[in-house]
């Protein structure tokens, strides 16, 4: 997970979470932080799996899939 300049978290979950066909989930939670806050804001399709740390810059939220893309992983940025 990651705080991002206006103090939301934003966090990803493989699998948990997701629906058929996703394989992961980006959500974030503005405080108070808790279950009640947090939102889904992007579902991963099958087989792009979110993984390791993200990072919050500019307005937006890079992390990492390990699987997908033209080379088994890719970098990826959302602006939420």
């Amino acid at each position: 997970m990651v705080l991002g300049p206006d103090g939301t978290v934003y966090g990803t979950a493989s699998a948990a979470g997701a629906p058929p066909p996703f394989s992961g989930t980006l959500f974030r939670a503005p405080p108070p932080y808790s279950a009640q806050t947090a939102e889904i804001i992007y579902y991963f399709p099958a087989g792009f799996m979110p993984i390791g740390p993200l990072l919050a810059d500019g307005g937006a939220v890079y992390g990492v899939i390990g699987k997908g893309g033209a080379t088994e992983g890719a970098v990826y940025k959302i602006i939420p």
